[in-house]
This record gives C-alpha cells, structure tokens and sequence, in this order.
C-alpha cells in the first residue's frame, strides 16, 4: 500500500510581506450563536439558535532573526493599526482582516528568541477550490 501526501506548512503573508520565520499558526473561529430558549409546552427547552457575528482569533509565533523583526507585531499593538494576514494551505487562501490584540515576546538561555502575537478578525475571505 503507497504512503499518502499530507499538506505541510503553510505560507503566511502579513500584509504583502511573506513570513518566512513563521513557526506556526493557529485559526481560532467562533461562531457567536445565541441559544434561543422557548417555554415549548409549558417548560423551558433549548428551541434553537439566532445567529451572531462570527470572529476569529489567529496566533501566530515567529522565530526572531539576528537581523531584526520580519513584523514588528509590538508597533503594530500599540498604534492600534489595522492589519492583513494571508494563510495559503490546503488548497486555499484565507484572507483575515482586523488588529493584533497582543503580543508576547520570549529569550532565553538555550532557547530561540521568538515573537508571538494574538490577531482578532472577523470571518476571513476564502478563494481557492
């Protein structure tokens, strides 16, 4: 029996830029329904949902060169600024727009220096089979 191919990495582009020291990223979507409760009969019953405003929250961690930040996700952070993130993988490209919520940095001893950031979204714009 021959061994399938699975999808590898992604690309990741924050705005046009492609992040080439990306180490990984994670989609987070939320659909935000609402339970709608009904006294079905003369008692209380989960009757069904109403929908709410969808959001995504992207994680995204990258490696940090000795020549400097490939996106200074701290600037972006503080001026508030309104960012793009591309995801292509699996057949698909994923465009998320919103801000980053927050970031952490981390160094140490026997430890890569990395920069992570968390991104909030709304639903992402889909093209691809």
């Amino acid at each position: 029996m021959a061994l399938r191919r699975y999808e590898g990495p992604a690309q990741i582009f924050f705005g046009s830029t492609m992040m080439a020291e990306a180490k990984s990223v994670s989609v987070s979507i939320r659909g935000n329904n609402q339970k709608v409760f009904t006294m079905r009969g003369g008692r209380s019953a989960l009757s069904g949902r109403s929908r709410g405003a969808a959001e995504c929250e992207l994680k995204v961690e990258n490696a940090v060169p000795v020549a400097g930040y490939e996106v200074d996700a701290h600037d972006h952070c503080l001026r508030n600024s309104d960012v793009r993130i591309v995801i292509v993988g699996g057949g698909k490209r994923r465009t998320y727009e919103g801000w980053i919520e927050d970031t952490d940095e981390g160094r140490g001893t026997d430890k890569d220096a990395t920069i992570s950031f968390t991104m909030v979204s709304g639903p992402p714009i889909t093209s691809g089979a």
